[in-house]
């Protein structure tokens, strides 16, 4: 009896196993590690502060609203909104109002620096939390001081979107 309950049990748990999304694995291409190295690859780089966020359809905080309170590179408006949905085998990048972070984004992929900020239809830059070097303020310290003392970009008036 137990080696039929033993049998059954394995052939449930085999079934389960198929239900459940494959493991997300790192592209090959992950961001730079060093701020040297992402301000030259990004064409957007701002300091930003979640102003609010909202659900993406699986649930997860990974849409925000940001607003910009410094800029080096680009030109991201004073406010924008951010994506970082991932799905049912990615991340999704989460986001918490208040939170203070360094955005580098648009990447470029071809080692030519990106054209206009490109947005999905929803009108949201994407933050990818594979590829996209996203800091916490309080972890960038070192590299808000050499981004402090780059030209900075003045801001202006939001992008459309």
């Amino acid at each position: 009896m137990l080696d039929r309950q033993a049998c059954i049990l394995g052939a449930l748990l085999a079934i389960a196993s198929l239900a459940l999304p494959a493991q997300a694995s790192a592209p090959a291409r992950l961001p730079p590690a060093a701020a040297e190295q992402a301000f030259a690859e990004c064409g957007l780089v701002f300091l930003g502060q979640v102003v609010s966020v909202s659900k993406d359809p699986l649930g997860f905080d990974s849409h925000a609203r940001v607003r910009v309170l410094e800029a080096w590179k680009g030109n991201p408006g004073r406010e924008l909104a951010v994506s970082g949905q991932g799905g049912p085998t990615y991340p999704a990048r989460i986001f918490k109002p208040g939170q203070r972070l360094l955005f580098y984004l648009e990447r470029s992929l071809n080692g030519r620096q990106p054209g206009p900020i490109s947005v999905n239809p929803r009108g949201e830059v994407h933050a990818d939390s594979f590829t996209d070097r996203v800091v916490p303020e309080a972890e960038a310290g070192p590299e808000l001081a050499v981004l402090r003392r780059k030209r900075r970009r003045p801001r202006s008036p939001a992008h459309a979107g």
